[in-house]
C-alpha cells in the first residue's frame, strides 16, 4: 500500500516525466547522429539547388526587364498601327463596294440588251 501512495505522489510523478524526457531527448539524438551525414549532403544538395534557383530568377528579372523597355514603346505605336489598320480596312472595303457596283451596273446593262 505504501508503494501505491508512493508512486502517486508528485514528487514521483515529476521524476518519472523527467527520466521519460531525458530518455526521449537521447533517443532522438542517437536518430539525428545516425542521419546526420546523410542530411548534411541533402542539405548541400538543396542548397546548391537554391543557388541555381536564384540565379535563374535574376537572368529571368533581368530579361523581364530588358523586354518591358522594349514593350513600353511598342504599347504607344499599338494604338496607331490600329487605327491605321482600320483605315487600310475602311478604304478595301470602300473599293471592294464600288468594285461590287460597278459589277452589278455592268451585268444590269448587258441584262438589258
Amino acid at each position: 500500500m505504501d508503494f501505491v501512495k508512493l508512486m502517486f505522489q508528485p514528487e514521483t510523478i515529476a521524476a518519472l516525466m523527467m527520466v521519460v524526457s531525458v530518455a526521449i531527448i537521447f533517443m532522438v539524438f542517437v536518430k539525428y547522429a545516425k542521419e546526420a551525414p546523410d542530411l548534411r549532403s541533402k542539405l548541400t544538395k538543396t542548397q546548391k539547388s537554391l543557388s541555381k534557383l536564384r540565379e535563374h530568377v535574376k537572368k529571368n528579372k533581368e530579361s523581364v526587364a530588358a523586354l518591358k523597355k522594349e514593350v513600353k514603346p511598342l504599347k504607344q505605336i499599338e494604338r496607331k498601327l490600329e487605327e491605321y489598320a482600320y483605315e487600310v480596312k475602311m478604304i478595301l472595303d470602300n473599293a471592294l463596294e464600288k468594285e461590287a457596283a460597278a459589277e452589278n451596273k455592268k451585268q444590269i446593262k448587258e441584262h438589258k440588251h
